[in-house]
């Protein structure tokens, strides 16, 4: 992971963030070179970025290289949804999201609103990282304005109850078993720390036993991920 700087975004800043966007924009439009979703994309303008910036229902964070280069962009919108997470090409795979993502949740826990759901419409190629860091989907596929998401949410730590079984739930405990499932960034409450589960191999047909309602909640412990031949590498 290579590290970044991370701070609040300022107006100085719009003009860059919206050519940012503009970089990754084939990732979330319905057609490669953005053709029905014009009017969606002035709304990515560095005019309109000035506005969200200048909100105060907005938090709006960039991160930098070291090169003075923009890395990545991220907003957070009435306290608990993810408006905006942008990484630019070069920067990807390379933990830069991650990074973002810490440092919305680190400011929505200095806010205490770590306890509400948040929410994000996902661009499709972005679901497997949402889902790494405790997102899952939370409805179907959408098409509207020349754009494709899928929305997603990720209960509150308080939230992870609401199933009924507060044992069930406990995102420290394996849905399987019930036992210790081992995991760092359910321990910490953070996500930007190392843990046996993103390395390991989880088989689609232990996977297809994790209960519907906590999917997406809590890892499968070690002992569960050995029981079967473990052929798909992502954690549930």
């Amino acid at each position: 992971m290579k590290t970044v700087s991370i701070r609040p975004a300022t107006v100085q800043d719009s003009a860059q963030i919206s050519a940012l966007i503009s970089g990754v924009a084939r990732y979330f439009t319905v057609h490669p070179q953005g053709l029905g979703a014009e009017a969606f994309l002035v709304s990515m303008s560095a005019d309109a970025i000035a506005g969200y910036i200048q909100d105060p229902g907005f938090h709006y964070i960039v991160a930098w290289a070291d090169d003075g280069s923009m890395a990545g962009a991220a907003a957070l919108r009435s306290d608990n949804h993810l408006f905006h997470l942008f990484v630019a090409p070069a920067w990807q795979r390379q933990g830069v999201a991650t990074q973002l993502w810490q440092a919305v949740w680190d400011h929505a826990r200095a806010q205490g609103r770590e306890h509400k759901a948040f929410t994000v419409n996902a661009t499709p190629y972005a679901v497997p990282f949402y889902e790494r860091v405790g997102f899952a989907v939370s409805g179907p596929r959408v098409e509207t304005r020349g754009i494709a998401f899928i929305p997603m949410t990720r209960l509150g730590q308080r939230g992870v109850a609401a199933c009924g079984n507060a044992a069930s739930c406990d995102t420290s405990v394996c849905p399987l078993c019930g036992g210790p499932n081992g995991c760092e960034p359910a321990r910490l409450g953070r996500q930007d720390v190392p843990c046996w589960c993103t390395t390991a191999s989880f088989s689609p047909e232990l996977l297809a036993r994790v209960p519907a309602d906590l999917k997406g909640r809590a890892c499968i412990c070690a002992k569960c991920a050995a029981a079967q031949p473990q052929t798909v590498k992502t954690p549930v």
